[in-house]
């Protein structure tokens, strides 16, 4: 693209690009940028890592925070490093325990009576709330909702951390996924297009 010597340039997420060294900035930020990742990524999956530890030992670049036409307006960069995983390393994660897994519901039976009751996963779900440990927070609540779907505290403790985990976002679109999650316990559901 960058032969096309663009005065303007339209992408497909953001604001228009003017001005023929700027486009051209652009376009090689981005393609160094996306290259970066892709380069860390497959050289993580050369070693070996399962998908959960690529996704945490990848860098972002900070370049992106000096570049308004990479910041995460619209998806999160983190998005890319499960884009390159499925194309180049296919459909398996290098979990061993989720290659043939048993159901969520069964799975989070057994955690919560590990750990004394569902009512002990919700406080430790909104203490890890309390803590700003959102992410931590999601993962258990949404092992109590899968052990008891239907429970007003645990939507009312999910719904709280999807709206935390949803403004902490600077992308549109992991924004409105944790916002929907959100929305969703408001209806005691787990996503508002299921019927449960």
């Amino acid at each position: 693209m960058m032969k096309k010597d663009a005065e303007i340039m339209i992408p497909g997420h953001g604001l228009p690009i003017y001005g023929k060294d700027r486009i051209q900035e652009a376009l090689s930020t981005t393609a160094d940028f996306l290259e970066d990742i892709e380069d860390q990524t497959l050289n993580l999956m050369n070693q070996g890592k399962s998908l959960n530890e690529v996704f945490h030992q990848v860098k972002i670049s900070s370049v992106i925070q000096d570049k308004p036409w990479l910041r995460p307006v619209y998806d999160d960069p983190k998005f890319l490093i499960k884009m390159i995983w499925r194309r180049y390393g296919g459909w398996w994660d290098g979990e061993y325990d989720r290659l043939l897994p048993d159901t969520r519901e069964n799975e989070a039976k057994e955690w919560v009576e590990l750990s004394g009751g569902i009512e002990a996963i919700i406080n430790k779900a909104l203490d890890n709330l309390t803590n700003k440990k959102y992410k931590l927070a999601a993962h258990l609540i949404e092992v109590a909702y899968y052990a008891d779907k239907k429970n007003e505290k645990l939507h009312d403790a999910r719904k709280k951390i999807y709206a935390a985990l949803s403004e902490e976002q600077d992308s549109s679109m992991a924004r409105n996924i944790f916002n929907h999650a959100n929305l969703a316990s408001d209806e005691l559901k787990r996503d508002l297009a299921s019927e449960n």
